[in-house]
């Protein structure tokens, strides 16, 4: 597991992993993301542009957790991988470890799912937007 988490929660989520005995890295910050995705068989993660846009050009399964105080945002972003079977989606209030334990040990243990939603996640087009950022830009001038 890698978990990257909020500053002042690393000892925290670091016991908690040791009580439960799981082998993981907590950081409260990652600049090597890139690694770390090449890495996850499956990201658990909140639904913001960035996040939707890694996954998705990644091509990684994932469970998103929309964060509920972020507007509804995050809830779009999700849904729409999930309307094409692309994640799942875990609404905030029905979180809870043992929902959260199912729902990851369902897609470990199905290899089928996991190609089911790679294959979906192959289908959404990646823009260039750093090409279409650039052209705008430059059509400004």
């Amino acid at each position: 597991v890698i978990h990257i988490c909020g500053r002042g929660d690393e000892e925290y989520i670091k016991r908690q992993y040791d009580r439960c005995k799981i082998k993981a890295r907590v950081f409260n910050f990652l600049k090597e993301m890139g690694l770390a995705y090449s890495l996850a068989d499956i990201a658990i993660s909140r639904s913001g542009a960035m996040s939707i846009s890694e996954i998705t050009a990644l091509r990684l399964p994932s469970i998103l957790i929309p964060y509920p105080f972020a507007g509804r945002h995050q809830f779009a972003n999700a849904a729409i991988l999930s309307s094409c079977g692309a994640a799942i989606i875990i609404k905030e209030r029905d979180l809870n470890a043992e929902f959260l334990k199912n729902k990851l040990l369902f897609l470990l243990n199905r290899q089928d799912e996991l190609n089911n939603i790679k294959n979906n996640l192959s289908k959404i087009p990646v823009l260039k937007a750093d090409r279409l950022l650039v052209t705008a830009a430059l059509e400004t001038l």
